[in-house]
């Protein structure tokens, strides 16, 4: 072989290599690329679990957290499971010191240091909470009277319990932590003519014993009925004679949440005779979050009935985990095997349809669907509804002059929904705060936040800011003077609807469902004045950051998610783990977009998001293969990961998996990782994309309006607008979402454009999502933009929503607006933007199925970050709209930037499997990048033996010598197979004589994460491919001396342990079962010299 000393200092300087780029123009996007500032790196979730807290150990936690570049912690104080035999309890003066002292050690190493707003994640409630100042439900009860004369009635008083539903407890839904005293507070007292009637008595044939419990009007207690082989439960009911109803209501209370199937689907049918072997469906209830479900018809008259409860084929959250191969899963059943049934009634009278979802004790995923035509005469009319709510005294007891009739008397209150925080510890756990109350929320952060403060009510030196997790505290629809509140903003008398609540139609179904969406998006707005701006306002107070999170996962409650977070302060979304043969949740897509154009509408730099979530990867995944999911947070427009999470390690670092989460929760970014000295790498690639993704101002091209009514987590949390053929989004166009609030954070450019706070420019809006209705006000808003040229894309809206606003009206203003030139009437994107000659932002040559690709704009030119999606390789063309002067490829593994070669426009692009580029394209040079014109380098095969040695206190470990490089777990000694940690792969070589210019080493594979040293110099650590890494300046004459420390999982010790049915001590047990196969760990394939 030629060594030529020379021409390998000169290549230093030409090729690619892994020393830091340097750009002499300040201010260029390459100063500070190869290492940037600290601001730009990702946080961590730091978790304190179940009081088990070390000061000493945690302030290191902090010190390795810096050390590997993270930019700051968000402390969660929760409980998960039992705690120490000496806890630091929350709030105690131990827990206090041990709090102040690790926010003192995070401003010692300049990290922020952010709390959550609650004890546990969710969401702002503690012990010291009361009654009245937490969260609340509308409850009635209903006595009929016969009027002509003076009434002395004592009304029932409703359900006191806390619960979702009436007389339905908190601990039916598995979500109480202690006993709940009862409480319950009168607001009205209403009286509406009815006509006589007899009830309906329903018996059940074959089951005298459900006969009374299913007719006793209540809903609590539930009866569990066994399900046969296929899931089903079939009841058949005999009304003694025939009866006209329209409509029925199930009590379904079975447990919710994590952890739990699906509830069923039910379908109740009208029988021709009790032999029931002609039955036709009247409804299908499907299942739905209501522990109670309500459905109307139209009138049908028979004596038999049948109800049908089957098991639901919509996917659960049970169904949509998935665990590493050979994890054993959680004990979770897949399907019911018996259905809680507590009460069933027919309705003689007209009933709101869902009811308890469009009263806001549950939340449906859409709520226009939800509608039903007028079948019938309502029996209740608007002006026959009197407030007698004056002639009812403090013991309930009704004084009333009742006109002739028969009068319904509704005693109208609210009681608790009994929903409290959490999981925090025990003693931290409490009722959740009324999140329509300002001041009770005021009250309780005065509380709350006495715990993070000195004896002098001033907060621990070094906390930085707040921080909401997503919304997990149930439904709310009734609070202390809310319905004030609601009359107050309502144009209209509120009083005569307030029936709707329970169920009654007023008027006509039509007109009760405006009256309930008016109702409901007041409760949406007044959660994001109430809650969200006011721990806005009480964060700014103090001097701290805001993040906020929203809904998340689809509609667990009401609310707007784009308001909530207009609300807020920096938004913030959730992305999980996914896995490779899979593609993300698309409500997780949504909640990054929503999030990414929240901040865009209000200016905000920062997209922050809960980052790569896992569940069912024990111990499993690391930076290979979390960098996937990462590549696909960016792309959506996430640029601020705290990574989900760094648990506390109160024990130290005792050479064990070390304290997570729970066993199958979390991604283990903590300090006993095997890998947590080879972390920096990692971490470091995701400051350099963040840098990147947070450099000028996002580049879209239309604005999506997502209409009045559902959130996007919900619009879209099955699948994206570019899934719908309808209103398919075109290739090479962005978009951001806005909601109604939103569209008064836009500006008309001279250019008849939009353009928000952040700088993104909008070439029209299209109407999409739920805006099939409008209220008045959008639509005026929308009719002030397009007068003043702003192009608007989509069909005419049917109508308003609201009961407020007159139909006609409406539809004059809707008409004229739709005859404007620049309204286009279509919902088909492509043919808009071709109508209106829009270019996408960007093409590709070939198909771009699996190509997603973010934009964003400086003053110096455009950053485009596109990610393969697809598990093979990708070669295609891509042509941005504006074109540059130079290209330039940022790779932001190992912070080398490269000039690009165009033809025209246009760049050639090869991303292997999952893999990602970063590209800019300017007008401008930027200095001392690497050639675009580079000869291709030429791996030379080395044939030489390795010795191999491992990081452990196991003396039966001993060196291994190794001809060709062999991963751990193909060799024979079953004990190194199920070895995790450090293992050393060391070897002596000399270059091949045909390699003129040696400038860097390969290996085929490594498993899982890989630092090479050449002759004493430390070439670089790698956690994905290529597994090469250049190094020329690190090449000597004769032998050479190559160390691979390659870190592997904690995986594999965690499968010989369950292969060999031991549990060593400090590790979990029963994680995986004996069948599960080793994984790939240490080097495998050729080991060669890259030559040039």
């Amino acid at each position: 072989m030629i060594f030529n000393p020379r021409r390998v200092s000169l290549l230093v300087l030409a090729f690619i290599f892994s020393t830091p780029v340097l750009a002499e123009s300040s201010g260029s996007l390459s100063d500070d690329f190869y290492m940037p500032s600290s601001t730009y790196a990702p946080h961590a979730w730091w978790h304190w679990m179940n009081g088990d807290v070390n000061p000493e150990e945690a302030a290191a936690d902090l010190e390795w957290l810096h050390a590997t570049g993270i930019g700051g912690v968000q402390l969660f104080d929760a409980g998960m499971g039992a705690p120490p035999e000496s806890p630091f309890t929350f709030g105690s003066a131990a827990w206090k010191s041990a709090v102040q002292q690790s926010a003192a050690k995070a401003n010692s190493l300049g990290l922020d240091f952010v709390i959550t707003t609650s004890p546990g994640w969710s969401a702002t409630g503690g012990p010291w909470v009361k009654p009245q100042d937490a969260m609340k439900k509308w409850v009635w009860s209903e006595t009929e009277i016969k009027g002509g004369e003076q009434i002395a009635a004592s009304l029932p008083l409703p359900p006191a319990v806390a619960g979702p539903f009436q007389d339905i407890p908190v601990d039916a839904i598995g979500h109480a932590s202690r006993h709940i005293d009862n409480y319950y507070r009168d607001v009205k007292v209403l009286a509406y003519p009815v006509k006589a009637h007899e009830s309906v008595a329903l018996q059940v044939s074959g089951k005298a014993s459900l006969t009374e419990q299913l007719g006793d009007g209540r809903f609590w207690p539930a009866t569990a009925i066994d399900a046969d082989s296929n899931g089903v439960v079939r009841l058949q009911f005999d009304a003694g004679k025939n009866v006209s109803v329209q409509g029925v209501t199930l009590g379904l209370p079975g447990s919710r949440g994590f952890g739990t199937p699906n509830p069923p689907v039910a379908t109740w049918f009208v029988c021709e005779s009790e032999a029931q072997t002609s039955c036709t469906p009247l409804a299908v209830l499907n299942a739905t979050r209501s522990l109670t479900r309500t459905a109307s018809f139209e009138t049908v008259t028979a004596r038999y009935f049948a109800l049908e409860l089957s098991r639901s084929t919509e996917p659960g959250f049970i169904d949509t985990l998935s665990y590493a191969q050979g994890a054993n899963k959680l004990p979770f059943p897949a399907h019911a095997g018996a259905y809680a049934l507590s009460e069933v009634q027919l309705h003689v009278r007209p009933i709101v349809n869902a009811f308890e979802e469009k009263a806001g004790f549950a939340a449906a995923p859409r709520y226009y669907p939800l509608s039903v035509p007028d079948t019938s005469e309502a029996a209740v009319q608007v002006n026959d509804v009197r407030d007698i709510t004056g002639f009812m005294d403090e013991k309930g007891t009704l004084n009333w002059q009742a006109p002739a009739g028969q009068w319904r008397i509704v005693r109208l209150g609210y009681s608790l929904t009994g929903h409290e925080n959490g999981p925090a510890q025990h003693n931290a756990t409490g009722l959740e705060t009324d999140k329509f109350n300002a001041e009770a929320l005021n009250r309780y952060l005065d509380t709350y936040l006495q715990f993070y403060s000195n004896e002098n009510g001033e907060l621990f030196d070094g906390i930085t800011g707040l921080l909401s997790d997503s919304i997990e505290s149930g439904p709310q629809n009734a609070g202390t003077e809310l319905l004030d509140a609601f009359a107050a903003a309502m144009p209209y008398d509120v009083t005569p609807w307030l029936p709707a609540l329970t169920g009654e139609v007023i008027s006509s179904a039509a007109e009760t469902d405006r009256f309930l969406w008016d109702y409901r998006h007041f409760l949406s707005q007044t959660l994001n004045t109430a809650h969200y701006a006011t721990i806005a306002a009480r964060a700014e107070k103090l001097g701290l950051d805001y993040y906020t999170e929203a809904l998340e996962d689809h509609r667990p409650q009401l609310g707007n998610d784009i308001d909530m977070r207009l609300a807020g302060g920096i938004p913030m979304a959730a992305f999980w783990y996914f896995d490779p043969e899979k593609s993300p949740k698309p409500t997780y897509i949504a909640d990054v977009k929503g999030a990414a154009s929240v901040a865009t509408l209000k200016g905000e730099q920062i997209v922050a998001v809960e980052a790569m979530t896992a569940f069912g990867q024990p111990w499993d995944i690391g930076p290979g293969e979390l960098k996937r999911a990462a590549d696909r947070a960016l792309v959506y427009g996430g640029n601020r990961f705290m990574l989900h999470s760094s648990v506390h390690q109160a024990q130290g670092v005792d050479g064990t998996p070390g304290k997570p989460m729970m066993p199958l929760l979390g991604h283990y970014f903590n300090r006993n990782s095997t890998w947590a000295g080879m972390a920096k790498p990692w971490i470091t690639y995701l400051t350099r994309a963040q840098y990147l993704m947070q450099q000028g101002a996002p580049a879209s091209t239309f604005a999506y309006f997502i209409g009045e009514e559902a959130p996007v987590t919900s619009l879209f949390g099955d699948e994206q607008p570019a899934d719908d053929p309808q209103h398919s989004i075109p290739p090479g166009a962005s978009f951001d979402y806005v909601s109604a609030q939103a569209l008064d954070l836009l500006t008309v450019t001279k250019n008849k454009t939009l353009l928000t706070r952040g700088g993104t420019e909008y070439q029209f809006i299209f109407l999409g999502g739920d805006a099939s209705l409008m209220t008045l006000a959008t639509l005026k808003k929308l009719e002030q933009l397009a007068e003043q040229g702003v192009t608007i894309v989509g069909e005419m809206p049917a109508g308003s929503p609201s009961l407020a606003e007159d139909q006609a009206a409406f539809h004059s203003q809707a008409t004229a607006l739709w005859q404007r030139s620049n309204v286009i009437a279509t919902n088909n994107i492509q043919t808009a933007m071709e109508t209106l000659r829009v270019s996408p932002q960007w093409q590709f040559k070939a198909s771009q199925n699996d190509l997603l690709v973010r934009q964003r704009r400086t003053d110096d030119g455009d950053i485009y970050f596109i990610v393969n999606t697809a598990d093979t390789l990708q070669q295609n063309v891509f042509t941005p709209a504006r074109h540059g002067k130079f290209a330039y490829r940022f790779d932001a593994v190992n912070g080398n930037i490269t000039e690009l070669e165009q033809s025209g426009r246009s760049i050639s692009l090869s991303l292997p499997a999952f893999g990602s580029v970063f590209i800019f394209i300017s007008d401008k040079p930027l200095n001392n990048t690497a050639p675009a014109r580079q000869t291709p380098l030429q791996k030379h095969d080395v044939q030489t033996v390795w010795s191999l040695t491992f990081d452990s206190t196991d003396e039966s470990l001993q060196k291994v010598n190794l001809n060709a490089l062999t991963p751990l777990n193909e060799l024979e000694n079953k004990t190194l197979q199920g070895f995790s940690g450090t293992s050393h792969y060391e070897t002596e070589f000399a270059v091949p004589e045909s390699c003129t210019t040696p400038v860097g080493i390969a290996v085929g594979d490594a498993g899982n994460i890989a630092r090479f040293t050449l002759n004493g110099h430390d070439t670089g650590t790698l956690f994905t491919s290529p597994w090469q890494v250049i190094a020329p300046e690190a090449f000597k004459r004769g032998m050479n001396t190559l160390r691979v420390d390659v870190a592997n999982y904690w995986a594999n010790q965690l499968i010989w342990q369950a292969k060999n049915n031991t549990v060593k001590s400090g590790f979990p047990s029963g994680v995986y079962a004996p069948d599960a196969t080793y994984r790939m760990a240490g080097l495998s394939g050729h080991f060669s010299v890259l030559c040039q």
